[in-house]
This record gives structure tokens, C-alpha cells and sequence, in this order.
């Protein structure tokens, strides 16, 4: 929905609700996740945070979203957005299962929101955007409340790009990425884990260790990464080798 409140005012509202069976593969307690792959959600009925029955295996979330346009010259615009989403089913691997009767699936519930403030400027030969984003993902596992993998509490993103030349076929571009560390789970400790692979056979009390094991913090994602950022710059030259063929360098 989009409103055109005066000359060069808008104000803008998004809303939906979404569900999906896909659940993601990535280990929480990775510091740095590498790799992110994508399952269909489980068959079997399985037990919520709550330890009750859920009635759904579908992932559910909520969300909302305002915001209003301003353009300050015919040459430069600002936007602020607002947005909340709401989470009521998440599935997950049941992290604190205790007993082999307990479902291997569980459920989390959670709450995505912040502002984002952007602006732009741009003419026939030059494009600037630059965007600030405050941000807050928290979940609750039926234990504690914590902040998730994708928490970045902060992000700045900075681009300007400059055409020139007598056809246009020159552009250079700099891109300035910045934002504050990803929350992870610390580790306590580590300790010389027995694996028993000879069963109840195994000679645990003169056997050498043959793995590392880890003890993590009570405080899940208690820790934080440091502050990132990142600077790209290119240059491009574009070549018209006929009337529809070029190449980009």
C-alpha cells in the first residue's frame, strides 16, 4: 500500500503471512558458517517448545512493514522503513532433548525487528546510495531467550558510481560495506572425550582419548565477533564492436 500524502511525500505499509516446510542445515554452534544447505521440514508430528503436540509442521511467521518517502530535490531521496515479524513456529533440531522418547524436531519462537534509513542521490552521471540498518533477531528455545546466528545489530552499506566519457563507456564504482559482529555460543572448555567405539567392551580406564570434546557456555550466543567492513572498487570500459555486439572490461 502506497499513499501520496503531498508533492514528493509518500507513505508506504507491507503486510503478510507466509508459512514453508523448509527448515535450514547450518549448525548454530559453527563461530563462522560456512555453508548453508536446505531441507524439507520433518514427516512425523513432533513435540513444541512447550512439550504439547504441534497441530502444524509448517514454519509460520508474521510480518509488517512501514515506511515513508521523501524527496528532499528533484535529484536526492529519503526513505525510512520500519518492519516487525513475528515467528509463533520455527522448526528446529531439539536441542535439549534429554530422553530417547523426546522428538528429534522442536519448535522455537521468534521476533525480527528495526528501521532502515537510506537515501539516494543520483544524476545522468552520478549514482550514490547509502543505507543504515539497526536491527534486532531474537528467538526463544522454551529455556532462554537468545540473540540468533543472523543478529547484526548494525549495517551500513555505501555506493557511488560515476559515468563519464564522450559515449558514456567509462563508469567507476566504489562500494563500502560495514557492520557490527555476528553473535556465537563461547566455549567453556575442552576435555579428553572417550568415543567407546568397543561398546561396553571398551577399556575406557586405559584407552587413549581419541576425541576433543567441548564444553560450550550456558549462555547460548553469548559472545560476539568483531566489527567487519569491506571496500570493492572497479572500473569498467564498455566497447561497441558493432551495433549489437560490446564488451565490458
Amino acid at each position: 500500500l502506497k499513499w501520496n500524502v503531498l508533492e514528493g511525500t509518500r507513505i508506504k505499509a507491507a503486510a503478510g503471512i507466509y508459512t514453508q516446510n523448509v527448515i535450514s542445515t547450518s549448525n548454530e554452534r559453527d563461530v563462522v558458517s560456512l555453508f548453508t544447505g536446505f531441507l524439507s521440514g520433518p514427516e512425523s508430528q513432533f513435540d513444541d517448545l512447550n512439550g504439547d503436540r504441534t497441530t502444524s509442521k509448517l514454519q509460520k511467521s508474521r510480518h509488517l512493514i512501514l515506511g515513508i518517502e521523501q524527496d528532499i530535490t528533484e535529484n536526492i531521496q529519503v526513505n525510512v522503513e520500519g518492519y516487525l515479524k513475528d515467528f509463533p513456529q520455527l522448526i528446529v533440531v531439539n536441542r535439549n532433548k534429554t530422553d530417547v522418547t523426546q522428538s528429534d524436531f522442536s519448535t522455537e519462537e521468534g521476533e525480527a525487528y528495526g528501521v532502515d534509513f537510506s537515501a539516494k542521490f543520483e544524476t545522468p552521471n552520478w549514482y550514490v546510495w547509502a543505507t543504515y540498518t539497526l536491527g534486532f533477531v531474537n528467538r526463544f528455545d522454551g529455556e532462554q531467550e537468545y540473540p540468533t546466528i543472523f543478529d547484526r545489530r548494525h549495517n551500513i552499506n555505501f555506493l557511488t558510481t560515476y559515468t563519464f566519457g564522450e559515449n558514456r563507456d567509462w563508469q567507476v564504482s566504489a562500494r563500502w560495506n560495514f557492520g557490527s559482529g555476528f553473535p556465537f555460543t563461547k566455549t567453556q572448555s575442552f576435555f579428553n572425550q572417550q568415543g567407546l567405539r568397543g561398546g561396553a567392551d571398551s577399556e575406557f580406564l586405559t584407552s587413549n582419548p581419541d576425541e576433543l570434546g567441548i564444553i560450550y557456555s550456558d549462555v547460548r550466543n553469548g559472545g560476539r565477533l568483531p566489527y567487519y567492513h569491506r571496500l570493492d572498487v572497479s572500473a569498467q570500459k564498455t566497447f561497441e564492436l558493432s551495433e549489437n555486439v560490446n564488451v565490458e572490461a
